[in-house]
């Protein structure tokens, strides 16, 4: 009887370590110096204990060579799926190929892995990020200069911003009247780097600067800082993106013209979903898109932004406990 119980307890705890590393899934995300990333990461780990799961967290701080190893790791650990928003696209394939070698599947989040045999890509439409922005600006200043400050060229997502910009642009009926006198990447979306651009095209260009179409919103708090400098006191429309919340107290208190808010709980918990059906083997029907990255025609779920100013972000931000308006108001 005593060696049938011990039997029967050493299955039991076998199959529930087999179950646990079914439902494994590492997570991996370029930095947490952005604030949406801290988001990204709090909902997707609390949507997927909640079916059952266990995630590894990586924090790449920007470094593609330790992305690389901290996937290394959680296949080793025995994660069975990668979830990853890559330091480096292009480079990333690497990381692909080995998660391949040992059987992990792999989705690329929020940034596309180029080249390689991903399975599946969930982000949100950039290049209609990059109209809505332009298209809030010419909807204010319908003529002007313009400048376009977008992401880390290495981000095919900072490509698609700046394509969606300059499209809204060049079909606008009075694109005439509009002179983009200046466009750029600027690396690691850095804050300080979109101020010392801006700072260069300010002491380069003698006229005004109207417009400032800027990728995100912490290239929106580097642009905002140039312009006090430089032109303190006139009026210019500087576009964001992400809904940092540095970036929604300035849309308040009449700064920053707007952002493009993008639901990372949406994001992060049909991520985490799909993670975990993929585990369990169960059918995807998400994805109901493709997008070419260059070896494969990947499955993929596009999410749609809303641009947000003064006058919505009631009706959006606060109204989707974001934030709290108290919270904006500090």
């Amino acid at each position: 009887m005593k060696n049938t119980f011990v039997s029967l307890l050493l299955a039991f705890v076998l199959f529930s370590c087999k179950n646990n590393q079914e439902v494994k899934v590492g997570f991996l995300l370029p930095n947490f110096t952005d604030a949406r990333y801290l988001k990204d990461r709090d909902f997707f780990v609390a949507k997927f204990k909640s079916l059952g799961g266990t995630v590894e967290i990586g924090n790449a701080e920007n470094d593609a060579q330790k992305q690389e190893d901290q996937a290394k790791g959680m296949i080793t650990n025995g994660a069975k799926i990668l979830v990853i928003t890559v330091v480096n696209q292009n480079s990333a394939a690497t990381i692909v190929r080995m998660a391949n070698s040992s059987g992990v599947k792999v989705i690329a989040y929020e940034r596309l892995i180029r080249n390689s045999d991903i399975d599946y890509f969930i982000s949100f439409d950039h290049y209609k990020v990059g109209e809505i922005q332009a298209k809030y600006a010419l909807k204010y200043k319908p003529s002007g200069n313009y400048v376009i400050l977008s992401g880390d060229k290495r981000d095919n997502n900072a490509e698609l911003i700046m394509n969606g910009q300059m499209n809204a642009i060049n079909t606008a009926g009075n694109s005439a009247g509009i002179k983009v006198v200046y466009k750029s990447f600027v690396e690691d979306w850095s804050e300080d780097g979109a101020y010392f651009e801006m700072r260069r095209v300010l002491r380069l260009f003698n006229d005004k600067i109207d417009v400032v179409l800027t990728a995100n919103d912490g290239m929106a708090g580097g642009v905002l800082k140039a312009l006090d400098e430089f032109q303190p006191g006139y009026p210019v429309i500087v576009t964001g993106l992400d809904a940092d919340i540095n970036a929604c107290r300035r849309i308040v208190a009449g700064k920053q013209s707007m952002t493009v808010y993008k639901s990372f709980k949406v994001q992060a918990e049909m991520a985490a979903a799909i993670a975990f059906k993929i585990i369990k083997g169960d059918n995807i029907t998400e994805a109901k898109d493709f997008t070419d990255n260059g070896l494969k025609k990947v499955p993929s779920i596009s999410l749609v932004g809303v641009g947000v100013d003064k006058s919505n972000i009631s009706s959006t931000i606060i109204a989707d406990h974001f934030y709290t308006e108290q919270l904006l108001k500090e």
